[in-house]
């Protein structure tokens, strides 16, 4: 079956094709899958859990193989513990979100400005072409610039259309 076929057999069903996979990876992808966990009923320990990524999207992600290794390890304990898990506080509806290229962080382009010098220093390690988000969970979009008033995570990457959640991947690599 083509895609036109199925693409005409879904319309006729009345059934929604898939989403462009390229829109996943976008900062719209990003908004959308966080606000995931806006909702009321929502599930953080769940949700956080299908961030985990596999070893393939380590190697995708971390082209040092000593790099690779030591983050692999350290993370991997912390995921299968649950002791990832990605919430907002009670009010916080409201998500802002920031990116970077890696290939930004290892030319020390004025993109990076925002972004913290830790990240510059592991920048060598990381595959070229990568897009790293930072995220809060806000009640107003001014509150970002509140510590005490926002919730934040960083280390949001996609891969083959997959989110998956490094935090702090700068201090397990020894950028701190």
């Amino acid at each position: 079956m083509t895609a036109l076929t199925t693409l005409l057999l879904l319309a006729a069903l009345g059934a929604a094709p898939t989403s462009n996979p390229a829109d996943v990876c976008s900062e719209d992808g990003a908004r959308k899958m966080l606000a995931r966990f806006l909702e009321p009923d929502a599930n953080f320990g769940a949700l956080s859990k299908a961030m985990r990524p596999s070893a393939a999207e380590y190697s995708a992600i971390i082209s040092d193989a000593s790099a690779r290794e030591r983050a692999e390890k350290r993370y991997e304990s912390t995921w299968t513990a649950g002791k990832i898990v990605v919430h907002p506080l009670p009010g916080q509806s409201k998500i802002v979100l920031s990116s970077v290229g890696s290939n930004d962080l290892k030319t020390g382009s004025p993109a990076i400005r925002p972004w913290s010098e830790h990240w510059v220093k592991v920048a060598g390690v990381l595959a070229n072409g990568l897009v790293i988000y930072s995220f809060w969970f806000v009640e107003k979009e001014s509150d970002v610039n509140e510590p005490t008033k926002r919730t934040g995570f960083d280390g949001l990457m996609c891969v083959k259309n997959h989110w998956v959640l490094l935090p702090k991947l700068w201090w397990i690599l020894g950028g701190a």
